[in-house]
């Protein structure tokens, strides 16, 4: 027991982390030995051994595999940004970067890059559609998070900022078999705030009210505001908007072969409606993988995934776009006139508005067709040769308003190729030592034209990309203990994204890990201690090709930037005591920094290398195997806490929120310090720079970092138990520590500068009236500066996935000749508890009529035949 408190303080000493894998060829895969745990995401460590995600996702209505990841592994966060059909998620591993948006990691399925360059759905036309939507969970065989230098060395520049790799089911040599699984489900706004009712908002204009030249009372007042507010009308706006909808999906697939080919083949139909009106999603796609083996030592694989998708989008980006800014109106407003003939057309600032009129106006339609297929031979017994060509061919097509009859059309083709060739060399020294080298050369091309026409362009624009790779990829074990991983790659871009240049991008990374403990050494446990391996590892990488915007970029000459990665850590396990798990620490540093310098007098800007930025954190994650009886429990645990600041930077950049400061964290908050509101005037009072309470004014109002969009803590735990052929399985997802500037609250929260908007009761509750009055918010009428009077606290703790299923006993199922059934009823989003007032606290950095998450409670059956 004293050793093993002794190596443990002295691992703990040091900084601690997951390094990163050897390579594939000596990959050891944990062993599943529990017949429900179907669905793996192998994080990567230096074995690349498996963690074990529930199973429970492969029945839950979660819809996208962003979804299914949220709060489930230890260093991944993701955000969803609100609840829309296909909308895209903020994925970040291990932290995010200052400026560039290439912050996500790059997305691999069966070597396609979905996302087609524009990996982070950054761009115009990508804004609200995910390109994972159409990818079944139940297609899925495995996901590796590769989380440090080693997902740079392997992919390139792309995965500066980790990768994740799905691999999707293969065939096996079997008589074939078939599984069907639908799902039917009930979903609605998980959430809804609570606003002025028709009596509240009258007698918040009546209160408010001061005679002026523009209105001498106050019914004139809200004659203007809501011209129908004399039939008395009482309506909740947010009940016209938020749905509560069916859904239904259906998966047939097959798998089976001989030992010369096997096969895996499914067809997936999926019907959505969204939490919103108008946002809706009909998708249909298939996928086809087949293994062929016509002699020894020759492998060949190939694969097709085609989907289409039509989607009714809800921009949220654009108030007077999106069904949404309806909960803004007046309760005093119906919803139809002329006893229900006639929509009722609200008076908005620049026209009419007719706000359920427009659930049915942004159309989209996205057609893909991705493949694959690798080759590989045997050259000799230890020499073998792959080569890989995998693609996706893809057609965006949209209607799209802007604003209230401001129309746009656009079209979208993608092609992505990606051609990879490597020798695979293996031999053995002697019993003990084992070698791999592994050289090899990739060929990237990216085909980008994007049409507009209509009331609004965004300019017409094509881009073409090739990007030239040779690796080289070493191992070397000793004794099975003691590993060795180092991989050289340099990346070659023919065109930068702006500018017609050449980039040449340099990526190396190395790592060691040692098993002390591990059952395979025929050795007894230590002190209970069954497994401990330590491991270490440093990766350097370039990026020189940030995404951008394309039309906000003035040409000019930059440098890649420089990152370096270093990592310690360990794993371990008690087996005795049905415990496992890691302890990680991490530490990223990005130098020269592409920082954008807006141009002065435009909103365009240009790129230069400035500034050092320093992201490090610790990583924990623990398995227990509390009952293993009759009764079954299982219980998971993990936790990020993550700490990112910008060590140097030439100058400050300051905004309200997207600030960058030197020595504070990425995109702070640079507001106004709210100190109360005055009890004789209402008038709102901020801290001036001597740091005394005073009314507001420029020259001597003080800003101070008030927060920041990252969390400094992120997690889950999950809870597993089976009794019989019953089981139940909980997870809970949560965020600390980090906070949201909400532009919805701040409307619903002030009567400036729009005066027909609705408010919140609590506000109604709140507000300055008359001298004495101790309130929160002050008199209205007045226009207020962003201040910290309106940035909220993000954290979050929510009940993401709950289902309680039953096996069909064989007894049942063998009258029908079905090899195994199941059904079950589930749950998602079903309960958040935040201090966040607004719709849904799952943000990075602001609030801009997100739409909540869907509440679903779905029904779903497996059949296996």
């Amino acid at each position: 027991m004293k050793n093993l408190t002794l190596l443990t303080i002295i691992i703990l000493a040091f900084p601690v982390s997951l390094a990163a894998a050897l390579s594939d060829t000596l990959l050891v895969q944990k062993t599943l030995s529990d017949p429900v745990q179907r669905f793996t995401i192998r994080k990567q460590s230096v074995e690349n051994d498996s963690v074990v995600m529930p199973y429970e996702v492969n029945y839950s209505p979660l819809s996208t595999l962003q979804d299914v990841l949220q709060g489930r592994v230890a260093g991944v966060q993701v955000i969803g940004q609100g609840g829309l059909l296909a909308q895209g998620h903020h994925i970040f591993i291990r932290g995010n970067s200052p400026f560039t948006d290439s912050n996500y990691p790059l997305i691999i399925i069966d070597g396609i890059n979905p996302y087609a360059w524009n990996k982070d759905n950054s761009d115009i036309v990508y804004s609200a559609i995910n390109p994972l939507h159409s990818l079944r969970i139940s297609d899925i065989e495995s996901v590796e998070i590769l989380k440090n230098g080693y997902a740079s060395a392997l992919y390139g520049f792309e995965a500066s900022n980790g990768a994740i790799v799905i691999r999707t089911k293969k065939g096996e040599a079997k008589r074939p078999s078939f599984s069907f699984n639908s799902q039917f489900g009930v979903a609605d706004a998980s959430r809804k705030l609570k606003l002025m009712n028709r009596d509240q908002f009258v007698s918040f204009i009546a209160k408010t009210f001061e005679p002026d030249d523009t209105w001498a009372t106050w019914e004139d007042k809200m004659t203007h505001i809501s011209p129908n507010w004399m039939l008395g009308e009482d309506t909740n706006w947010q009940d016209e908007i938020f749905n509560s909808s069916l859904w239904h999906t259906y998966s047939l697939s097959s798998q089976g072969g001989t030992e010369k080919v096997q096969y895996y083949s499914s067809l997936n139909r999926t019907m959505q409606e969204g939490p919103v009106i108008g946002n809706d999603l009909e998708n249909f796609s298939g996928r086809l993988n087949i293994s062929f083996t016509p002699i020894d030592g020759l492998e060949i694989q190939s694969g097709i995934a085609p989907s289409n998708s039509n989607i009714t989008r809800v921009v949220d980006s654009y108030r007077r776009a999106s069904p949404m800014s309806a909960s803004l109106l007046p309760p005093t407003e119906p919803v139809f006139l002329n006893n229900g003939r006639d929509v009722n057309t609200i008076p908005w600032t620049f026209g009419e508005y007719e706000p359920l009129g427009l659930d049915h106006l942004n159309k989209t339609e996205l057609r893909s067709f991705p493949f694959f297929t690798s080759v590989s031979i045997d050259l000799f017994r230890s020499v073998n040769f792959r080569a890989l060509l995998a693609g996706e061919s893809s057609e965006l097509s949209y209607n799209r308003y802007r604003e209230y009859r401001h129309f746009s059309r656009g079209n979208e083709k993608r092609f992505v190729m990606d051609q990879d060739y490597s020798i695979t060399f293996r031999q053995s020294i002697g019993s003990l030592w084992e070698i791999m080298i592994k050289p090899g050369l990739s060929v990237k091309r990216y085909n980008v034209e994007n049409y507009f026409s209509g009331d609004i362009t965004f300019g017409n624009y094509k881009y073409n990309n090739t990007i030239r790779s040779a690796y080289l990829n070493s191992v070397f074990s000793y004794d099975n203990r003691l590993y060795f991983n180092g991989i050289l790659r340099n990346d070659h871009s023919l065109r930068n994204r702006f500018f017609d240049e050449e980039t040449r991008m340099l990526n190396v990374f190395g790592s060691a890990k040692y098993v002390v403990v591990s059952p395979s050494f025929n050795e007894s446990p230590l002190n209970g201690l069954s497994y401990l391996a330590l491991n270490v590892s440093y990766g350097f990488a370039e990026n020189g090709l940030p995404n951008y915007p394309i039309f906000n970029i003035v040409p000019s000459r930059i440098e890649p930037e420089r990152i370096h990665h270093f990592d310690m850590g360990m794993e371990y396990s008690f087996n005795r005591l049905g415990l496992s798990g890691e302890i990680a620490y991490f530490r990223k540093s990005i130098h020269d920094m592409l920082t954008p310098k807006h141009l002065r007098y435009s909103a365009r800007f240009r790129l230069e290398n400035d500034g050092t930025f320093l992201n490090q954190g610790v990583e924990f994650s623990l398995t227990t195997r509390n009952l293993d009886g009759r009764l079954h429990w299982v219980s998971g645990f993990n936790f990020t806490y993550l700490s990112g600041k910008i060590t140097d930077i030439s100058e400050n950049i300051t905004r309200f929120t997207g600030s960058q400061f030197k020595g504070e964290g990425v995109n702070a908050f640079y507001l106004f310090n709210f100190r109360g509101v005055c009890e004789a005037t209402g008038m709102p009072l901020f801290e001036d720079n001597n740091g005394e309470d005073a009314l507001f004014d420029h020259s001597i109002s003080k800003r101070i970092i008030a927060g920041h969009p990252q969390p400094k803590w992120y997690g889950g735990f999950s809870n597993r138990l089976a009794y019989g052929n019953f089981d139940i399985h909980v997870f809970l997802q949560f965020v600390y520590g980090n906070h949201i500037y909400s532009s919805d609250l701040e409307a619903l929260t002030t009567s400036y500068p729009r005066l027909y908007y609705n408010r919140t009761q609590e506000y109604f509750e709140n507000v300055w009236l008359e001298p004495g009055d101790m309130e929160k918010y002050p008199r209205p009428g007045l226009t207020l500066s962003p201040s910290t009077l309106h940035l909220n606290d993000g954290s979050y703790l929510r009940l993401k996935d709950v289902s309680l299923g039953y096996n069909v006993p064989g007894s049942l199922t063998n009258i029908f000749w079905v090899s195994q059934a199941r059904i079950y009823v589930s749950g998602s989003n079903l309960y958040t508890i935040t201090s966040f007032e607004g719709w849904n606290p799952d943000l990075y950095q602001s609030a801009n009529l997100n739409a909540p998450y869907s509440r679903v409670v779905s029904f779903g059956v497996q059949i296996g035949f």
